[in-house]
């Protein structure tokens, strides 16, 4: 692997740090009831999108997804 790629690589993997970062604040400051306005159903999937996309990047970064992130979505999903 070139320098260039090498630069490159790790670039990458930063960036997808940083947006693992924004991924893992926006579900901790989650909050259960939906704002004014917005479907409950439509709140819930805009949260399992996040668990989603947490989880994708984690296995990018060559991280294990978050188990209990996996069990809540799935018991969430049985009601």
């Amino acid at each position: 692997m070139t320098r260039a790629q090498e630069r490159l690589a790790a670039r990458q993997a930063a960036t997808a740090r940083q947006e693992l970062d924004g991924y893992e604040r926006d579900l901790a400051a989650w909050q259960p009831e939906p704002p004014e306005g917005i479907l409950p159903w439509a709140h819930q999937a805009y949260r399992h999108g996040l668990l989603a996309a947490r989880d994708d990047l984690r296995r990018e970064l060559g991280l294990a997804p978050a188990a209990t992130a996996i069990t809540t979505a799935t018991h969430e999903a049985r009601g």
